[in-house]
């Protein structure tokens, strides 16, 4: 599945759940989905447009608070049909890419001081992600108690807040094994031949 047709899944959900323009959903991506799922503005236009003009959504032109016009994009029926139709389907595998986990991955070719810099620099990050995932946790039981919404949105909360705190476990166990000196080495060249294929 493209990364085009997993946008449209993610604006079908946010526009079944409340009417939006392209700003709002942006900003409502940043307050909620952002730490597993994010979305540009380069991508949420131009999908709403094609939204639009495959029946998914419709578009409403109204009056802002400024003075201008702004669209107010809503699911239609088929766009109902097609994220049901998504969410009773099997899951792809995520594909994770991250650049820390590369540097790690080669890391006995740089220098170990800058190793160890990247290693406390994610753990306050990480850090830093398992307080913000707290906090929403807690807006959302206060601001929507009672919403059907309010199982899911809290499950994925409390991944994020586990994945985090599992994070800063293992990399504070890496921290203590470069201070024993057991997490150590350092290459200058290949460390295997090439195959006769």
């Amino acid at each position: 599945m493209t990364r085009t047709r997993r946008t449209k899944f993610a604006l079908l959900g946010w526009l079944a759940t409340c009417p939006s323009t392209g700003y709002d959903l942006k900003k409502a991506i940043e307050r909620s989905t952002d730490f597993f799922w994010s979305e540009s503005y380069g991508q949420i236009y131009p999908e709403l447009e094609d939204m639009r003009e495959r029946g998914l959504a419709t578009v409403s032109v109204e009056p802002s608070r400024a003075g201008y016009e702004r669209k107010v994009y809503s699911i239609s029926n088929e766009g109902m049909a097609e994220l049901k139709n998504w969410l009773n389907s099997p899951t792809d595998e995520d594909q994770l890419r991250s650049e820390f986990l590369l540097k790690l991955f080669f890391g006995a070719y740089g220098d170990m001081a800058a190793v160890r810099k990247m290693i406390e620099e994610r753990v306050k990050a990480q850090e830093q992600a398992a307080g913000e995932l707290n906090e929403i946790t807690k807006s959302l039981e206060t601001h929507h108690a009672g919403s059907p919404h309010l199982p899911y949105w809290l499950a994925t909360a409390r991944y994020g807040v586990v994945h985090a705190q599992a994070s800063v476990q293992l990399l504070k166990d890496l921290l203590s094994e470069i201070d024993s000196g057991s997490f150590s080495g350092n290459a200058d060249g290949p460390c295997c031949t090439p195959s006769n294929q």
